[in-house]
């Protein structure tokens, strides 16, 4: 309860703010970019906590409540966007991926961006599921830490499925240009912050071991 609500309440406030700053002649459409770029947020926050937690000379648990609660939130919110987002009525939704060649009734594969940047989403919700049912402690019991581990790292293929489906609609759609900042920024901290720990993880290790390496030599000289 202690992270859970006050999760409900920010990720409320940050959908009702994108949809102040960003208008539209469709309150469905609107919604469906609120419920995105929150979505995105939160799971950029997710990836952004093991980094500073580094950054600030702090070990990363295996798993940590509050990372794990963002997630989950993250995930949510990412369901709500393909909810809002699928069309009506609901054969249409096979149009998000095949498109009609004219040709009796076959359909053939979109390849154009947003059939593509479809593509992209499909994936991005299917491994959200997954996640989303991953993040537990009965999981982590059943797969054990080192496993649990490895299965939630597919939170990074994850964002840059979601950077993917979203990139292919900014440049199909022409975005507002503050969605478009928010965007970028979102994906860029992650990418600096995943790049500042992995220096720090290597820099730990190679000091680790230098320190081994000084204390074998000492041993070595006192035999």
């Amino acid at each position: 309860m202690l992270h859970h609500v006050p999760l409900a309440v920010i990720s409320a406030n940050l959908t009702f703010t994108i949809l102040v700053l960003t208008p539209s002649s469709s309150s469905h459409f609107a919604l469906s970019i609120a419920t995105a770029y929150v979505g995105l947020i939160l799971l950029a926050a997710t990836l952004a906590i093991g980094p500073l937690n580094l950054l600030r000379g702090l070990r990363n648990p295996v798993s940590s409540d509050l990372r794990r609660d963002i997630g989950i939130w993250a995930g949510i919110m990412g369901l709500l966007h393909v909810l809002v987002s699928l069309p009506l009525p609901a054969g249409n939704i096979i149009f998000l991926f095949l498109r009609d060649t004219g040709e009796g009734i076959d359909l053939a594969l979109r390849t154009d961006i947003i059939g593509v940047a479809n593509d992209f989403g499909l994936l991005a919700t299917l491994l959200a599921v997954l996640l989303l049912l991953l993040s537990n402690d009965w999981t982590l019991t059943l797969f054990g830490a080192r496993r649990w581990k490895s299965l939630q790292r597919w939170s990074y293929p994850l964002l840059v499925l979601v950077a993917a489906h979203g990139l292919g609609y900014i440049l199909q759609e022409h975005r507002d240009s503050k969605l478009l900042g928010l965007f970028i920024v979102s994906i860029l901290a992650v990418l600096f912050l995943q790049l500042g720990g992995v220096y720090i993880k290597r820099r730990n290790l190679r000091r680790r071991s230098e320190s081994v390496a000084q204390k074998s030599s000492r041993g070595d000289a006192m035999v």
